[in-house]
């Protein structure tokens, strides 16, 4: 496949301005004719499609009422309390099936 320059992707308007400023930073050069071959092009093109479909699937969700990320445990913190006069964190993990950082995060806080 014949190399084409930045330039000319945008003067036959494959490219937008915004893209070429991008991909000229991503190739760190100083000079306006940055040498690109079209599949560079198409796989950052890609990348960049997929993270946009991506961001705007998280918004919508997040607009719909999903909750992401890890969901929170509830944690009786005065069953903690208790345990922890007689138990180390691990035990307590052991007999409650939380997390050691759970625990601890959650006695910090009370």
């Amino acid at each position: 496949m014949k190399n084409r320059s930045i330039q000319h992707l945008a003067s036959n308007g494959v490219l937008t301005p915004i893209e070429c400023i991008a991909i000229k930073r991503l190739c760190n050069t100083d000079h306006l004719m940055v040498e690109m071959t079209f599949k560079e092009y198409k796989m950052f093109k890609n990348r960049t499609l997929a993270s946009r479909k991506i961001k705007r699937a998280l918004k919508k969700a997040k607009y719909n009422g999903v909750i992401l990320g890890r969901p929170r445990v509830l944690v009786n913190v005065e069953r903690l309390k208790v345990l922890r006069k007689y138990h180390t964190f691990r035990e307590i993990s052991e007999i409650t099936g939380w997390s050691i950082g759970t625990i601890q995060r959650r006695l910090r806080n009370e």
